[in-house]
């Protein structure tokens, strides 16, 4: 009998432990942001925290993940290792239809994953990095896209994985009210396919949903309806001076002028496939698997919808955009494992390796080159500190260090969060101020 175990390449061995070692590098000397710098004030209960939240500001359950892992910078690599392992775990569970098994599994079909996400997503520094975009974005996304792939795959296999698990009622509960807490553009798109599909299920073949299914989606809508009536979504609309729960039509069509800028200016790579994408599915349909073709049309259309409830967003910006990102890339990757057959050469099996680690290599030097200037300034700021509180530094933050990979990995290079005002305060000023006691911050 033919031994199930397979050669496993050094070459790509190394590769991964270098992609995790960067991961983990980048997660520990990733700069200081935006709203990170809100994190300054120091450790604070994080329960009571997200209440205030839910309350005031993000209801989101990703909310209290991110104010934990961002007061702590050594929590910070522990959570970009995790998360950017179970992302990418469950992206190869998705394309592949199976796990991932010591000794079974190709490496370089989950090196392709992570090289492919990485071409094709030209903001993947803040999605894995910058902890209020991961926690409140990338993390939640895993559970939504995870239910997501769930009812695809019951509808078009007809296969109930949650069958196959010894999984208690109440631990399904749990998760589906965490998973209906995540994010309030992507769950009205999954609760709407499995309403969908169990409504063609049962017309076409006289079948009821999947008892587990069904109860995790009940939770499901349970956590989405907490989190659409928090008293915070109403505080978000009025901040941008909307009402609430309102559909203003001018502003929907000015977000899909915007969305549409969006993937020309940060997505061009993969904006530029998709428009390919129909015609090659078309022209190698009958090359693909019947089953397969539909998973591929089906992620496609979920992400197309993703679209349209991500235009109605008050707060318009490209993490906005990941989840229908990650439902586009996903029909692509099962689309090329079925048809590709140059994936399985040597030669570009050297340079997907090759591609990873200076990707990753390059990441981690423009993640400690920012780290670094952070730091400088931040001790000119404790320097002129003792002197005055009122501080004027000869330059501000630049996290500039190369112009494609920066937006590749940094969310901004920071050149405007100190300006030359004293009594007009930026966000970032406001928290420098608070947290250092000064009275003006500026440059000359």
């Amino acid at each position: 009998m033919k031994s199930s175990k397979m050669k496993i390449s050094f070459f790509d061995v190394f590769t991964l432990c270098m992609v995790f070692c960067c991961v983990l590098f980048c997660g520990f000397f990733y700069p200081v942001l935006r709203d990170q710098f809100y994190y300054l004030g120091g450790y604070t209960n994080p329960f009571v925290e997200y209440y205030h939240s839910y309350l005031e500001t993000n209801p989101r359950i990703g909310q209290f993940f991110s104010n934990l892992v961002g007061r702590n910078r050594w929590l910070q690599p522990i959570f970009a290792v995790m998360l950017f392992t179970s992302f990418f775990w469950l992206i190869y569970r998705v394309v592949f239809r199976r796990s991932i098994e010591f000794q079974k599994t190709p490496i370089r079909n989950f090196l392709g994953l992570i090289a492919g996400f990485v071409f094709l997503i030209n903001y993947f520094g803040e999605m894995f990095f910058y902890v209020p975009y991961s926690g409140n974005y990338t993390f939640t996304h895993i559970f939504s896209f995870g239910y997501l792939f769930l009812i695809i795959d019951e509808f078009v296999y007809q296969k109930a994985w949650l069958d196959e698990k010894e999984l208690a009622i109440w631990f399904l509960i749990l998760i589906g009210i965490f998973t209906g807490l995540g994010n309030e553009h992507t769950i009205p798109l999954v609760l709407a396919a499995f309403v969908l599909f169990s409504v063609v299920n049962y017309v076409k073949l006289r079948k009821l949903p999947n008892k587990k299914l069904l109860i995790l989606s009940i939770a499901v809508l349970f956590g989405y309806l907490l989190l659409f009536f928090a008293p915070a979504n109403s505080v978000r609309y009025h901040f941008v001076g909307e009402e609430p729960y309102s559909l203003n039509a001018a502003q929907y069509l000015e977000n899909w002028k915007m969305l549409f800028k969006m993937y020309y200016y940060y997505n061009f790579e993969l904006a530029s496939l998709l428009v390919l994408f129909p015609f090659l599915v078309f022209y190698f349909r009958k090359k693909i698997e019947k089953k397969e073709l539909h998973r591929i049309v089906l992620f496609s259309v979920a992400g197309i919808f993703g679209l349209f409830v991500d235009a109605y967003s008050p707060l318009f910006g490209t993490r906005v955009l990941f989840f229908s990102n990650i439902c586009f890339i996903t029909s692509i990757f099962i689309f090329f494992s079925q048809i590709i057959v140059f994936l399985k050469t040597k030669i570009f099996h050297f340079v997907l390796n090759i591609f990873l680690l200076m990707f990753f290599f390059f990441a981690a030097v423009v993640s400690f080159h920012a780290y670094r200037n952070y730091e400088m300034v931040t001790s000119q700021i404790e320097f002129q500190r003792k002197k005055s509180p009122d501080v004027v530094l000869e330059s501000g933050f630049n996290y500039r260090f190369s112009k494609y990979l920066d937006r590749k990995v940094l969310l901004e290079t920071g050149e405007n969060y100190i300006d030359c005002n004293p009594a007009k305060d930026t966000s970032v000023e406001r928290n420098l101020k608070r947290h250092y006691r000064l009275k003006t911050i500026s440059i000359k």
